[in-house]
């Protein structure tokens, strides 16, 4: 039997910090740097943001950052645990 899209995104972890932000590509960082810096700019702290897609989380936690109250949502249960993970990471690192 076939698995759905939904099915297959909701098992699916895509990795996607390593593959951007972590790449050992500098043009490729920096394309994504940039391209998460255009929506920073745009965020004021305490704006109400829905990062929809969120994957593992870099751009809502940047934005988190900024002050903005962020609710990140995906398909991906992977993804979610992962950004989950990221938070708790940052968190620590505050205390």
């Amino acid at each position: 039997m076939e698995s759905s899209n939904k099915e297959f995104y909701t098992d699916y972890a895509d990795h996607i910090n390593s593959k951007r932000l972590g790449s050992p590509h500098a043009l490729r960082r920096y394309a994504h740097e940039q391209q998460y810096k255009s929506f920073l700019d745009r965020v004021s702290s305490g704006q109400q943001v829905l990062d929809a897609g969120c994957g593992e989380g870099a751009l809502s936690i940047m934005l988190a950052k900024k002050g903005a109250i962020v609710t990140g949502t995906d398909i991906s249960i992977p993804n979610i645990q992962a950004s989950l993970d990221k938070v708790i990471t940052q968190f620590e690192k505050l205390k």
